[in-house]
């Protein structure tokens, strides 16, 4: 588990972190926005497998959630990691699996399922890859990913 008391290393590193935090400049999309641009530049000419997963933050096990979606970039050959490609933040309101409503939050693209988002981000982001094959949790909907894959 990583904090922001043991990121700083002691009281004035945690403090520098929180303030940084707490900066109105400083938001989600534009953390992983910084984090996705280096990861292009790593995965040059690079067989890059794009995997997306979904994580609970927090559930209040009435349907009612905060769930993280990333997609990491991993070299295929040698398991190396380029970083991070994309992440949504999503909260969802319901119980049961009634599918009320998911509404992705920050980054995200409205109008998509998170899976189609973060293939669509690693088709624009890793333009530079020789190769990218997606590799998507049970929430990805692989008909649909088959038939709006980007191009290459």
């Amino acid at each position: 588990m990583i904090s922001v008391r043991s990121a700083g290393g002691n009281r004035a590193g945690e403090v520098r972190i929180g303030r940084f935090l707490r900066n109105d400049k400083v938001t989600v999309a534009k953390i992983v926005e910084q984090a996705a641009l280096g990861t292009a530049s790593r995965a040059d000419g690079l067989h890059v497998l794009s995997i997306q997963d979904m994580t609970s933050f927090r559930d209040d096990g009435s349907g009612n959630s905060l769930v993280g979606h990333a997609t990491i970039a991993v070299e295929a050959e040698l398991g190396a990691l380029p970083g991070l490609v994309d992440t949504q933040i999503l909260e969802r309101f319901g119980g049961g699996g009634s599918g009320r409503s998911a509404g992705c939050l920050a980054t995200s693209r409205a109008g998509a399922g998170c899976g189609m988002d973060s293939m669509q981000a690693s088709a624009h982001l890793l333009t530079s890859a020789a190769r990218v094959t997606v590799v998507a949790d049970r929430e990805g909907d692989i008909f649909e990913m088959f038939a709006c894959r980007p191009e290459g």
